[in-house]
């Protein structure tokens, strides 16, 4: 049989659901985008793994905890599981210090929205991928 190392990385706010200035703060407050969820199922059906790379700065700053990110993620696969889909696995950034460098290096490295530091390696860890081949 043979594995897929086809891999697609998301970010999440603005990409998959609604973003807002305020943050997501509440469950009431995620709106996902119905052509995420489409997206996504064509992805799966053509064997891509589908990762979630985000950062989620309002943990660090108190206006929300890891439950509430955790609680979201669970209503994400629940309704891309009605519709066939999943999310393969997340990654997310919880601090604020020193976003705009781990961005910027990012950029310059190889053009992929997540930050290199903590995340990329994970992702490359466990997915076995080379991060100049994703986009």
């Amino acid at each position: 049989m043979k594995i897929s190392n086809k891999l697609i990385v998301l970010d999440r706010d603005g990409v998959i659901n609604q973003d807002s200035s305020e943050y997501i703060k509440s469950i009431e407050d995620w709106k996902l985008y119905d052509s995420a969820v489409e997206a996504i199922r064509v992805f799966n059906k053509l064997k891509y793994k589908v990762i979630i790379a985000t950062n989620q700065s309002g943990i660090s700053r108190g206006y929300y905890n890891v439950e509430l990110l955790l609680k979201i993620n669970i209503l994400l696969q629940s309704k891309l599981y009605a519709v066939g889909a999943k999310i393969d696995s997340v990654f997310f950034f919880p601090t604020y210090q020193n976003i705009n460098a781990c961005v910027e290096s990012l950029f310059q490295a190889c053009s992929v929205k997540f930050y290199r530091d903590t995340q990329s390696n994970q992702i490359r860890y466990i997915f076995l991928v080379t991060l100049i081949k994703t986009f």
